[in-house]
């Protein structure tokens, strides 16, 4: 498996996909990055619950700082709005505004162009097999670092240091 270097892979499908997504953006005259919009959309995801900046943290594997900074700079676009969380003070709820639905369409359509792009030529059953995969390496990835993250706070109730 050492010889597979998927890691490669990902990383030039990722700058690939980066690249081509700043350059629909601006064909579509949107001004978010591509930061920006992943959280958008995991936003319009889950319009139906209640999300504050530590979920997505979470659930988005992106920074707390970064969260931040992009909820900001949504919030200054006008895309987001806060509301209170009567369970607790110190998080707010974050919802996409409606100027943001109005161009969820044109990220939809683009995310759509790209991924025929990206899929064109693979026959539904690989491409059904591909999802299986990364959803396995992503569940591989996301139990490691819990067992990581466990294993460091065990050694620190222990009183060593890591």
């Amino acid at each position: 498996m050492e010889d597979c270097y998927l890691m490669w892979y990902f990383k030039k499908l990722s700058a690939l996909m980066q690249r081509r997504g700043r350059e629909h953006m601006m064909e579509s005259g949107i001004t978010l990055n591509i930061r920006q919009s992943y959280v958008l959309d995991y936003l319009f995801a889950h319009r139906d619950q209640h999300i504050c900046a530590t979920d997505m943290h979470e659930q988005v594997g992106i920074s707390k700082a970064s969260i931040s900074g992009v909820l900001k700079s949504l919030k200054q676009e006008g895309l987001v709005r806060y509301e209170e969380n009567p369970l607790d003070d110190r998080k707010k709820w974050i919802v996409v505004t409606q100027k943001a639905l109005d161009i969820k369409q044109q990220i939809d359509k683009g995310v759509a162009e790209e991924q025929r792009c990206m899929c064109q030529g693979i026959p539904p059953e690989q491409l059904q097999t591909v999802k299986e995969c990364l959803e396995i390496m992503i569940k591989n990835l996301k139990t490691e670092t819990a067992r990581r993250n466990q294993h460091d706070k065990d050694i620190i109730k222990a009183g060593k240091t890591i």
